[in-house]
């Protein structure tokens, strides 16, 4: 498994993030070729490395055919039929568009930037990188007035305040935002590659750069992720026992990591049920939020907790039922998968035939494939 980590930021950037994607190993020709094919723009990457901070740093700038370039809402829409896996690209392009008071288009600046955004995917594909780690995102003091919608992507995000003036774009946090799958510390990995990426700034030279490691996962015996994420509990002996399972799957649609309810006895004797929500940091506020609403509490607990989990994938293997999810997990040299039970119990009811017949072809099917390959 190979993991990203971006551990330094004081450039954020999209043509930052391009950069140091490159300095890592990802090939420009490449991303030029795939950027040309999915967006029907001839357009070239311009390089050039510059001494900041002690680190040697890869400066990125993109060059379309024309200097006056400006995407358009329908160009924007093209985009997102081209890359259907980064939607919420396409979500920061309609933000940006109208912060700036241009319904129709970007400026000739920031369609240059979001298209080294797109370049920016085009790298991580390249790489072939599995998860991508960040700390969190920096607050920069000083953020022009105009730049409102760079507040507004980092809502719900983790940020860090810092009183340091960095160099800050709408696109650069859109462009991070989306390829990061975790912000927190990875997992033990064996370092193998490493790249620094910045840009020109003509009123602060020799400023702003952005570190990105690479390696491989390192396999023990233990659970290869630890990670903090916080628990919400509530007490509740009043509500209707009928709205528990609506209430539940409300909040596993809203993000929440795993949901129980246990049976208590609260005071003067009385039956209750604990309601236990296990869930990720930026996602505490809406959990809680759902919680007041759908329940009859007044009020809830929160504390962190640390979870260890094992490294996972999701693949699909053909059975004669039809194609069937499965879940491959690894413990050490030890690798086991677990068909996905809803798609089990739709090709059971598909076919008439019992839930554990399609289950045991799935696992026959699974026997077949090398497991190993998918971690």
């Amino acid at each position: 498994m190979t993991i990203a980590y971006i551990d330094h930021i004081s450039d954020l950037t999209a043509y930052a993030l391009l950069g140091a994607l490159i300095d890592a190993g990802a090939a420009p020709e490449v991303i030029e070729a795939a950027l040309s094919r999915r967006t029907e723009l001839e357009l070239r990457i311009l390089l050039s490395r510059e001494e900041r901070h002690g680190e040697t740093v890869l400066l990125a700038s993109l060059s379309p055919s024309s200097e006056d370039l400006r995407l358009t809402r329908e160009d924007l829409d093209r985009f997102s039929s081209a890359y259907p896996e980064i939607d919420r690209l396409s979500d920061g392009w309609t933000k940006l568009c109208a912060s700036r008071g241009e319904s129709d288009s970007l400026s000739a600046t920031d369609s240059q930037e979001a298209l080294a955004a797109i370049a920016v995917h085009e790298a991580v594909i390249q790489l072939q990188l599995d998860r991508v780690y960040c700390t969190s995102l920096p607050l920069p003091s000083g953020l022009e007035p105009n730049d409102a919608t760079v507040m507004d992507l980092m809502h719900k995000q983790p940020v860090q305040f810092t009183d340091q003036t960095i160099p800050t774009s709408a696109l650069g946090v859109i462009a991070l935002t989306t390829v990061s799958d975790q912000y927190s510390l990875p997992p033990a990995v064996t370092l193998s590659r490493t790249g620094c990426g910045g840009r020109e700034i003509e009123d602060a030279p020799g400023s702003g750069l952005l570190r990105l490691s690479i390696g491989e996962l390192v396999y023990t015996s233990e659970a290869p992720q630890e990670d903090s994420v916080m628990v919400v509990e509530t007490n509740i002996d009043d509500m209707n026992p009928q709205n528990y399972g609506h209430v539940m799957d409300l909040l596993l649609e809203t993000g929440a990591l795993d949901v129980t309810l246990t049976p208590i006895i609260m005071k003067k004797g009385r039956p209750g049920n604990l309601l236990s929500v296990l869930v990720d940091r930026p996602g505490l506020e809406a959990v809680i939020s759902l919680i007041l609403q759908e329940t009859t509490t007044i009020g809830v607990r929160t504390h962190a907790v640390r979870r260890r989990t094992l490294d996972r994938k999701i693949a699909e293997v053909a059975t004669p039922f039809g194609t069937v999810r499965i879940k491959v997990v690894r413990q050490g040299n030890h690798v086991r998968c677990t068909p996905e039970y809803d798609d089990c119990r739709e090709a059971a009811r598909a076919h008439e035939v019992p839930i554990t017949e399609v289950q045991n072809a799935a696992r026959r099917a699974a026997d077949a494939i090398d497991l190993d390959v998918l971690l």
